[in-house]
């Protein structure tokens, strides 16, 4: 078991979605928390739940002072790390970033004119471009011993 202060969050959504996240909060009719990199918001009204777990959660943006305990937990002494092609993940994660970022736009957007069609598209559409940073991130954590390098998060 993780020490309480790597411990989270799990936001679980009504539409069955779960979303790990190191800390939460709220503010102004939302929700609010670290999520690919930077910080993202739901509306407290699409919120079903949200329990504290035991065990770490997945890595989705862990500010600076945490995830440097976490990279510390996770070295191995003299273990080598595969060859990482540095420019191809920061591409594909800003472009998957990028989508993400429009995707929540046309999904607030769509909130606001009532366009449940629009709104339900721009959710999976969230949905999958947030899902891919994290499938990023878990494949060259996979390739550096279970630790994301310093430059993933600037």
């Amino acid at each position: 078991m993780s020490p309480p202060s790597l411990a989270g969050y799990r936001i679980k959504l009504k539409n069955g979605r779960n979303l790990p996240t190191p800390h939460y909060w709220e503010q102004k009719g939302e929700i609010r928390f670290f999520w690919a990199n930077g910080v993202a918001g739901i509306r407290k009204e699409e919120v079903l739940s949200i329990v504290q777990e035991e065990e770490e959660v997945a890595d989705v943006g862990i500010p600076p002072g945490r995830k440097a305990v976490q990279e510390l937990m996770a070295l191995e002494p003299g273990a080598e790390k595969e060859k990482i092609d540095v420019e191809y993940y920061q591409k594909q994660k800003a472009y998957y970033v990028e989508q993400y970022e429009k995707a929540y736009e046309r999904y607030l957007d769509a909130s606001s004119h009532q366009d449940k069609a629009a709104k339900e598209k721009a959710w999976k559409e969230f949905n999958h471009y947030g899902g891919q940073v994290i499938s990023l991130q878990e494949e060259l954590k996979k390739k550096n011993k279970g630790v994301l390098p310093q430059w993933w998060n600037q």
